[in-house]
């Protein structure tokens, strides 16, 4: 999928506007990651976290574009905690 880190580029969307900042990838366990963990712009969620496949992205310098419109990537689901887990990866699994 990706040979690159994704942590900390900017997170935008289809059409190129900016939904936040990649700060983690899920799984966490070294294997390749399925999801980016954005962080909203607060502009667009308070800085609320969700979780948005990574498949289909491109890299353009220090932001990563999804294929994904701004609504679909702020009305994913959004983790019950700090920390994304099996369960909260199934639902944005189901979302998507």
């Amino acid at each position: 999928m990706h040979s690159f880190s994704p942590l900390r580029l900017t997170a935008v969307d289809l059409s190129g506007q900016i939904v936040g900042r990649i700060e983690s990838t899920y799984p966490y366990d070294g294997t390749t990651p399925e999801f980016a963990v954005i962080r909203l712009d607060p502009r667009a969620g308070l800085g609320q976290t969700r979780l948005v496949p990574l498949a289909g992205s491109q890299r353009y310098d220090e932001t990563l574009q999804f294929v994904y419109t701004f609504a679909e990537m702020v009305g994913a689901p959004s983790p019950d905690d700090a920390r994304w887990g099996v369960e909260q990866a199934d639902a944005a699994r189901a979302y998507w």
